[in-house]
């Protein structure tokens, strides 16, 4: 698996999230709500938007619960994180005005991710049932087609920083001058846009993002006959996990759904 399979692994199943998710290794803003476009393993390709096809009058939930405390992710349990100030040991905590601060990463015998950021909250539509009403409608209009999936839910996070490796026994060291608060070391994620490498070994490297990037986002696929939400089931007979080719061989009707209105996953 790459980095980024390992990263969304280890991300989805920390994070309760489930199945249906695409996640970003470098949060960006490539998974905009109601874009539509089409998956290929753990990437989506958007190639327009709901609004763009006519499906209009969507409302978001005004309830996007955020939180601006600082928060972390490693993808493996070998990486370790230090923050220091200049002239102070690790674990410290009065840190001088003007402080120059070290972050060290080190990653272990795996390749990973440690990512930080100053915010997380969620964003997506308010009725996810008028969501799937107006999908599906405008499938039957020829709007939209078999096989493209769309965005319905985002996770977001404010600034940050993630740190990444793809070799072993990986480290790295960046600088950056801070202000400190109360004269503490500041949280990692609030170092965005201001660290400068040190040093590096085995491609280890950082990126800053912004505040509003997504860390995660939810998609329905629309398949054959109608509209797929994410429900487990077991692919007997199918081969790989090609959405399309394991709903024509294993899909059934779920009591309850309308005719044309399947619902399944593929699992990983």
């Amino acid at each position: 698996m790459t980095l980024r399979d390992v990263y969304a692994k280890a991300w989805v199943g920390r994070r309760g999230l489930g199945n249906g998710w695409i996640v970003n290794l470098e949060p960006t803003f490539n998974l905009a709500l109601g874009s539509v476009g089409f998956v290929r393993g753990n990437e989506f390709r958007p190639e327009t938007t709901l609004e763009l096809r006519g499906v209009t009058g969507l409302q978001v939930d005004p309830t996007q619960q955020r939180k601006d405390t600082p928060w972390q992710f490693q993808s493996n349990d070998q990486i370790e994180v230090q923050i220091t100030a200049a002239g102070k040991s690790p674990g410290e905590s009065v840190v001088p005005v003007h402080a120059s601060c070290d972050v060290m990463v080190k990653f272990g015998r795996e390749a990973g991710a440690s990512i930080h950021g100053t915010a997380m909250w969620w964003n997506g539509y308010a009725d996810m049932g008028a969501v799937r009403a107006a999908i599906v409608d405008a499938a039957r209009k020829g709007r939209l087609h078999k096989g493209e999936s769309i965005v319905v839910t985002q996770q977001l996070t404010g600034a940050g920083i993630v740190f990444t490796a793809e070799g072993h026994n990986a480290s790295l060291v960046a600088a950056a001058s801070v202000d400190p608060v109360g004269g503490t070391v500041p949280p990692i994620g609030s170092l965005a846009g201001k660290l400068s490498l040190v040093n590096s070994s085995a491609g280890a490297q950082f990126q800053s993002f912004a505040d509003g990037s997504v860390l995660a986002a939810r998609l329905l696929y629309l398949g054959w006959r109608g509209w797929l939400w994410w429900r487990d089931f077991e692919a007997y007979g199918a081969i790989g996990n090609d959405p399309d080719q394991i709903e024509e061989t294993t899909m059934r009707p779920v009591e309850g759904d309308l005719e044309d209105e399947y619902f399944a996953i593929v699992r990983r």
